[in-house]
Order: structure tokens, then C-alpha cells, then sequence
């Protein structure tokens, strides 16, 4: 047989197939380069802000000792605060720092023995940025310089300020702006905390209330020192008095905003438009007349919702004039935390003169209770109430996994395996040997609310608060609902019904979460291998009303005091007296008989 060669070259095939390689690994060349010239383009920006803190702290060095400071500040020096410079065709600014140190090797101002010339030595930071550069770069260095002779303390005294969260943890990297108000030559320091939330100012000239101070740290809220005015003649935190010899101490609180969004509905839970919302803080600028901090209006929507951002997170009370509020979820007043987002809905009714709003608690727990009988009496005059709702508590895992749905307390559905469930009354990180693992989550089983227009209303999470060191988001919580048991994949959200963000507290659940089945997904993390966060109490509100589990409405009311007895199942009675005045909140926590 004769063989005959094909000779009709490449078919269109081979053609799209080899131009499509070749465009593979072109981009792949492209995209190197592209990273490549990145790369040198950075490596050459940080050598130049390298040159330029090198030769700037040379520049310093060759100054006289005294002349080395800040102008307007202490040290007082010939520096400027910033200077821009140009090296290559590059804009750099420079920032430099200057810092008296009190060395304790000779005792300190504030300490036993007293060094009354604390100024020691000088500590000089030069940090160099360049804005316009392709990626922002930063390059900071330091020395120490030392003087021939200490420098007395006559005439001036120190300060130290402590900047933390409403956790008390400490911030780092807050920036203190620190301005005289009448000594010639001003002061104008602004410096930043150490990494314990920590700024020692030395040498500052004495003065009664004559330096104001000013707390920003991007991302958190702002705080400073208020001078007296005829607004407010009597500021909670004047300026800052220094006295000679003396280590005047201050701490400012900061944190990251919260924002409540308030849902308004009436008895028939409808949406209520255009009702102005009052929300009012508990933190005070002024005393003797008292000054709140927080006070703001904002007028509800055509959903009923009025929303308010960028709050420092404290106690909120909430109030509107042209209705009774008959049912909050949660109760107010409301403790907000730092980032997150609190969602409260309010169930309002006709506008009476005086109203009490109570609501009934466990006392071990923080649960509503239902079903307390409640008998307001004012002499021969008694007014009834029931409260309403119900909860799904767990408080051990200790029957083990497998459990799909919740008919048994004690067993849930899944863990990864990280998390210690064989303690009686907690779960907590399994710790294999000397340290605790870094992370592990468990899901509940399947929880039956009993009715498909069932809206969950409040998750409790015992404790509140963990231990000081694991951080604010050691413990994550996000609720699933659906209509059936069989749905393939449960949908997981935190309180802005997303699943980026997550319930860290005791914390309203989101109002859109209503029907028959829920269940809820614990991630428990920990930032050090000593520590671990837990849980010994997980619930979860529901209610098939328009109203709020465990509170009872009374309207129509005299400005009197009233005598409230109160009575549950399983629960010690109560019987105590309450002041009505206009409208009235309340809560008692009872105690399990």
C-alpha cells in the first residue's frame, strides 16, 4: 500500500489552539513584568523615605542639645512639626516627634525615690510618607539623645494620659492633641499612645485648667476637655490643671461607633411613618444643669424605620411624644456596642398622660419571663397584666452531637471538633495540652418555634462580657430561620441580615428573621493560647403577638407611686414600688424559687 503524504498544512483548529497558548502565556509574561516593575518601584520609594528619615535625624544630631524640640511644643526646640522635601522628582513630607524620657535609674518624677529633673534624655521619631507614590509607603526611625546636665523640673510638671475602649482595653496609636489656652509661648503637642494606650508628656509649664486635650483615633468616636461657657458653665472634664512637681493623670474613653435602627409598628404591627424618635445618652458634658452628651431627633419613614448612626456606644433611652410606647424588643433603655449595629423595635398605642412599660426578667439568665401575672394597685384601684412570649434556652452540650432537632437540651447538631462540650454548664476551646486552639464553632439542632408567623425578638448570651484580653469579638453568634426542617442549606446572618456580620451579645435579632424553625451557628475564637472565651447560657425570644416577650403595658395612669406585685411560675414573688412619672420603664428580675 502507498502512503501519501497530507500536505494541506494547519486546519483552523490547530490555529485558534496555538494562538491561544501563545495569548496564555503572554498575559502570564505581561503580568510578571507588570508585578516585577511593581516591585522596583516600591523597593525604590522605601529607599528614598529611607534616605530621607537617615539624613533628617543627621540633620538633628548636629543641633544643639537645647535647640532639639518642636516649635510650640515640650520639648520646645527649632524643628517644625512636618517638613516636605523633594529627592528624586519625590514629594516626601516628614514628621518628626520629640519626647522628654524619665529614666527610672535616678527615680522618676511621679515615683519614690522623686527625680525632680525627669527630663533625662530625649527620644526623636522621623517618620517619612510619600502620598502621591503608586502605594502609600511609610518609613520611620528613632534616637536617643542625652544632655550634659538634666534639666530641672522647676516650674513645670508632667502628664500622663490613658486613652481605652468601653471595655477598658487600651488603644494604641491614639492621637493626643495636647493645646496651652493663655501661657506664653503657647504649647501645641500632638503625640500618639503606646501599645498600653499610654502618652507621658514631661516638662509641661504649670497651669490651673490650661490645657485642653483633644482624643481621635480613626474609626472610633472623639472626646476632649470642654472649657467653661454660659452654654455650659460647669464641663464634666475641664482643661488640665499641672501643677509643679506633679504627675497630673487623665484617662479618655474612645470606641468604634455603634448605630441603632429603630422599627415602629402599632398594635396591629403596621408600620408607623412620620413619628419623631428622641434618643437620649446617659453620659453627661456638664453638671448642675446637667448636660447630656447625646441628644437627637429623627423622624420615622414610610417603613416605619428611622435609623441613627456614628453613636459612642453607651445606654440609649429612647421616647416619642406622640405615642405610648407599649412593647420594646429589646427593653429599653439600650446598651449599644462598639461596631455593631442594634436594631429596636417599638410597639406604640394612643398617647396617654402617664404610662408604665415593665418588664420581667430571670435574674440568673437576663430572659423575659412569660406568663407573670402582673396586679398594679394604687389604694382601692388595681390594674392587671399578663406578660407575653417565649424562650428557647440551652445551658450544656454535654449530651453530644448528632441531634437534629432540638427535642433534648443537652445535644446539639455539629462542632468541628475544637470545641470542649463535657463541661456540665459551658462550652468552651478544648485545650489538648497547655494551650487552648485558636478557633471552633458549633451548630445548634433544629429549633421548633411552635407557629410559622413566629418572629424571634432577642438572643441572650451569658456572659455579656468575656474576659478582659480575648478581645470584643471572641464569641460569634449568627441565627438561621426557615419554614421546613428539610432545607438543604441553612442561611446563616448576623444583626444587619448579612453573613458578614455576627451577634457578639445579648443583642436584638434582626426583624426579619421570622418563622417556624431556627437554629444558631457559635464560632469561639481566641487571640491567645492562655485564654479562652465561653458560654454558659444561649436564648433565644420569640413571640406570635404584636408585642415584646416578658413586658406588660399599663396606660392611664395618676403621677403617683404605685405598688406592683408580680408572680410566675417557678419564681419567687415580688412586691415592690414604683414613682410614675409621665412615662415609665421599669424591669425587675425575679428569682428562680
Amino acid at each position: 500500500m502507498n502512503c501519501k503524504k497530507n500536505t494541506q498544512g494547519f486546519s483552523l483548529v490547530h490555529v485558534v489552539v496555538s494562538l491561544a497558548v501563545f495569548l496564555v502565556f503572554s498575559f502570564g509574561i505581561i503580568a510578571t513584568l507588570h508585578l516585577l516593575f511593581k516591585l522596583v518601584g516600591i523597593s525604590k520609594t522605601q529607599t528614598l523615605l529611607h534616605h530621607a528619615v537617615v539624613n533628617d535625624l543627621q540633620a538633628i544630631q548636629n543641633l544643639a542639645y537645647e535647640d532639639i524640640g518642636i516649635i510650640d511644643s515640650v520639648p520646645s526646640g527649632v524643628l517644625e512639626k512636618t517638613r516636605n522635601v523633594s529627592i528624586d522628582n519625590t514629594d516626601i513630607t516628614l514628621t518628626r516627634t520629640v519626647r522628654f524620657v524619665d529614666d527610672p535609674f535616678d527615680g522618676t518624677l511621679s515615683g519614690n525615690p522623686q527625680d525632680l529633673a525627669p527630663a533625662d534624655y530625649k527620644h526623636i521619631i522621623v517618620e517619612a510618607t510619600c502620598d502621591t507614590c503608586s502605594k502609600q509607603s511609610i518609613e520611620t526611625a528613632g534616637i536617643y539623645m542625652y544632655a550634659e546636665n538634666d534639666i530641672s523640673a522647676q516650674g513645670t510638671g508632667s502628664l500622663a494620659v490613658n486613652v481605652a475602649n468601653t471595655r477598658g482595653e487600651p488603644l494604641s496609636n491614639a492621637t493626643v492633641e495636647v493645646q496651652s489656652l493663655t501661657i506664653n509661648p503657647s504649647v501645641h503637642i500632638t503625640d500618639t499612645t503606646n501599645n498600653s494606650g499610654e502618652l507621658h508628656i514631661l516638662q509641661l509649664p504649670t497651669g490651673v485648667e490650661e490645657y485642653s486635650i483633644t482624643i481621635t483615633k480613626n474609626g472610633h468616636s472623639t472626646t476632649q476637655t470642654l472649657s467653661s461657657s454660659p452654654e455650659n458653665p460647669n464641663p464634666v472634664d475641664p482643661p488640665i490643671t499641672i501643677a509643679e512637681y506633679q504627675t497630673t493623670q487623665k484617662t479618655f474613653v474612645i470606641d468604634k461607633p455603634a448605630t441603632i435602627v429603630t422599627h415602629l409598628k402599632d398594635t396591629q404591627c403596621a408600620p408607623v411613618a412620620n413619628a419623631q424618635v428622641t434618643f437620649t445618652g446617659e453620659q453627661l458634658v456638664g453638671n448642675t444643669p446637667d448636660i447630656l452628651l447625646f441628644s437627637e431627633n429623627v423622624v420615622s419613614d414610610a417603613q416605619g424605620n428611622a435609623a441613627l448612626t456614628q453613636i459612642l456606644p453607651e445606654t440609649i433611652s429612647t421616647q416619642i411624644a406622640t405615642h405610648d410606647i407599649v412593647g420594646s424588643i429589646p427593653p429599653i433603655p439600650n446598651t449599644l456596642t462598639a461596631g455593631m449595629t442594634e436594631h429596636l423595635t417599638l410597639f406604640l398605642g394612643d398617647p396617654t398622660d402617664h404610662s408604665l412599660l415593665v418588664t420581667i426578667v430571670d435574674a440568673e439568665t437576663g430572659e423575659s419571663v412569660p406568663n407573670a401575672q402582673l396586679a398594679l394597685t394604687l389604694g382601692a384601684a388595681t390594674h392587671n397584666g399578663i406578660t407575653h412570649g417565649q424562650a428557647i434556652t440551652q445551658t450544656t452540650w454535654s449530651g453530644g452531637p448528632n441531634q437534629l432537632l432540638f427535642t433534648n437540651p443537652t445535644e446539639y447538631w455539629s462542632q468541628t471538633g475544637s470545641i470542649n462540650t463535657q463541661i456540665v454548664d459551658s462550652i468552651s476551646l478544648k485545650q489538648p495540652g497547655t494551650q487552648f486552639l485558636p478557633q471552633g464553632t458549633l451548630e445548634s439542632s433544629i429549633i421548633d418555634l411552635g407557629n410559622q408567623q413566629t418572629a424571634l425578638s432577642r438572643i441572650i448570651l451569658t456572659p455579656t462580657i468575656q474576659e478582659l484580653g480575648l478581645g470584643s469579638d471572641s464569641v460569634r453568634v449568627q441565627i438561621a430561620t426557615d419554614s421546613t426542617t428539610t432545607t438543604p442549606q441553612w442561611n446563616y446572618l448576623g444583626p444587619d441580615d448579612t453573613q458578614n456580620s455576627y451577634y457578639t451579645t445579648t443583642q436584638a435579632i434582626t426583624p426579619s428573621q421570622s418563622n417556624r424553625y431556627a437554629r444558631y451557628k457559635i464560632t469561639l475564637s481566641t487571640p491567645s493560647s492562655t485564654m479562652t472565651p465561653h458560654i454558659t447560657n444561649i436564648g433565644l425570644e420569640h413571640s406570635t403577638v404584636c408585642g415584646a416577650p416578658g413586658q406588660a403595658y399599663f396606660g392611664d395612669l395618676s403621677n403617683d407611686t404605685y405598688s406592683l406585685t408580680v408572680t410566675a411560675e417557678n419564681f419567687d414573688p415580688i412586691t415592690t414600688d414604683i414613682p410614675i412619672l409621665q412615662d415609665t420603664y421599669y424591669q425587675i428580675a425575679l428569682i428562680p424559687s
